[in-house]
This record gives C-alpha cells, structure tokens and sequence, in this order.
C-alpha cells in the first residue's frame, strides 16, 4: 500500500468512527448492555463485588488507593 492509499484509508477510518462512543473506564465490560433485569439487582452486585474483588472500580480498589490501605 502507498502512503497516499494509507493516509486517505485513515482519513476514512476516523471519519467513520467519530460517532463511536467510546468506553467508559472502569471495569465493567457490559458497559452498553443491559439486556436481562436481574443485572440491576443487589444479588447480581453482590456476586460481581466478589468475582472481581480487587479490580479497578471495586470498593477494595479504591480502599487500597485512596486510603492508602494495602
């Protein structure tokens, strides 16, 4: 490929993805998907809390970052 076939592909590229949303930072990777009701209830919480204990976003997280907890 040449440089002006490269330069006009991502031109087109970024044209296109201007729109997309991007992710949020955090750690839930259902960010754009809430397809079943039982994902908003404390019993889903409760198990997401203990299958990513320790991950950026959870309470432990931000324990051990801001309060200097280790």
């Amino acid at each position: 490929m040449y440089q002006h076939e490269e330069d006009a592909f991502e031109a087109k590229a970024e044209k296109m993805l201007r729109g997309q949303r991007e992710l949020p930072t955090g750690r839930d990777f259902r960010c754009f998907r809430y397809r079943y009701l039982d994902e908003q209830t404390d019993a889903f919480k409760e198990r997401w809390e203990k299958t990513f204990r320790c991950s950026p976003g959870s309470k432990e997280w931000f324990d051990r970052k801001f309060k200097g907890e280790k």
